[in-house]
């Protein structure tokens, strides 16, 4: 027989009630994404070769190199 001050019911939380924060995916070297040329200004595609901070340099098609600000990337998925 339990005492009332053993009655758990009503007093346990399941799990926390806040929301979760939605993590924020880095860019994977390899991949290929969109982005914004910083010299062209013109939107081109290629595989991340690197990335920074702010900058993300990636090749395109030509096997030219071109820099992207990082925020620009957009990945492209391939099906």
């Amino acid at each position: 027989m339990t005492s009332r001050s053993d009655d758990f019911r009503g007093k346990w939380k399941i799990g926390n009630i806040h929301s979760l924060k939605k993590k924020r995916n880095l860019p994977i070297i390899g991949m290929i994404y969109s982005g914004v040329n910083i010299q062209t200004k013109e939107k081109d595609v290629g595989i991340l070769k690197s990335l920074g901070e702010q900058e993300a340099l990636l090749e395109n098609v030509k096997g030219e190199d071109f820099i992207t600000k990082t925020h620009s990337l957009k990945f492209i998925e391939i099906s």
